[in-house]
Order: structure tokens, then sequence, then C-alpha cells
């Protein structure tokens, strides 16, 4: 019997990890959108509600922060790394403003 070749092996565990990764940033993705969304909508209530949206946009950066960590750690499974959208990225700190 011969040994598995690790070629194989190394690919099948990128594709896995690659996938799940896809799979989280289109969750965070997801959310997003629909944290802008409830964003712009309360933006003229009062600041309980914008304490809250507050405390979900870090809740956010801390996922993206994270995902970053993430693929970056298996960053050498692919040549075209999962990109996180430009928009998702960008700073969510826009329901600070009054």
């Amino acid at each position: 019997m011969s040994a598995p070749d690790p070629t194989k092996r190394k690919s099948a565990l990128c594709q896995g990890v690659e996938s799940i990764l896809k799979a989280h940033l289109a969750l965070i993705d997801h959310d997003l959108v629909a944290f802008f969304d409830a964003c712009s909508a309360r933006l003229d209530r009062n600041a309980k509600e914008k304490d809250c949206l507050k405390g979900k946009a870090t809740a956010m950066e801390i996922i993206l922060q994270m995902q970053e960590t993430e693929l970056d750690r298996h960053k050498h499974c692919s040549g075209s790394r999962t990109h996180i959208p430009s928009y998702v990225a960008a700073d969510i700190s826009t329901c600070d403003e009054e």
C-alpha cells in the first residue's frame, strides 16, 4: 500500500479552509449590509439606539480582524486570497455622526 500523496492532502485541506473562510466572510458581509441599513434608518433616533449600533459596529470590527488573521494564517493555500469587499473593510464608525 502506498503512502497518501501529501500534495493532494494539502490541497484538500486548503480547499476546506478556503470554503469555510468564504462562508464566514459571506455571513459577515450579510450582517454588515443589514447593519448599515439599520444604521442609516436609526441615525435620527435616540442615543440609546446609537450606543447599540456602536456596539454592533465594534463586534463586526473584531470579527473582521479575526477573519483577516485566519486568512493570513492560511495564505499559503492559494495565490488568490479571499478578499473582504472594500465597503466591508471601510470605516464603520459612520453611526457616530450626530
